[in-house]
């Protein structure tokens, strides 16, 4: 075995971490992100294509996947704690609570965040998007 092949056996993916300061507004209260696996980007794509079966109608929801990036990749804060979830009014809504709680901007900078953690360039993202809408 190759001591590339080692390293990555013995560095998980998922266990990537890493604290960000996603606004001047925020800049005392860092989020910590995490990295998003293959798998799991594989299954945002698929989830957030509209109309996979018509290639005519079909898009990429871009918001979706936005929101689930940092709603499964947000640590801390957690955007599905059901506490926060319930003293915010937004008892079983994730999404609710992003919008509610963060400016666009901050959604924008938390998404690029968790991007540049796994790995991706924006043009990667890009590209990766329109491949999905295509396919």
């Amino acid at each position: 075995m190759t001591d590339l092949q080692m390293f990555l056996l013995n560095n998980n993916v998922a266990e990537i971490k890493k604290e960000v300061v996603i606004s001047d507004r925020l800049k005392n209260f860092p989020f910590t992100i995490s990295c998003v696996t293959g798998k799991q980007l594989e299954d945002y794509q698929r989830r957030c294509v509209k109309n996979p079966n018509n290639p005519k109608k079909r898009e990429f929801d871009a918001s979706m996947f936005n929101e689930l990036m940092i709603i499964n990749h947000c640590v801390n804060p957690n955007f599905k704690d059901a506490e926060w979830m319930q003293n915010a009014g937004c008892p079983t809504d994730s999404r609710a609570l992003l919008y509610k709680t963060l400016t666009g901007g901050e959604i924008t900078n938390l998404v690029l965040e968790i991007e540049k953690l796994s790995g991706f360039s924006n043009e990667d993202l890009d590209e990766i998007k329109e491949e999905t809408k295509n396919s």
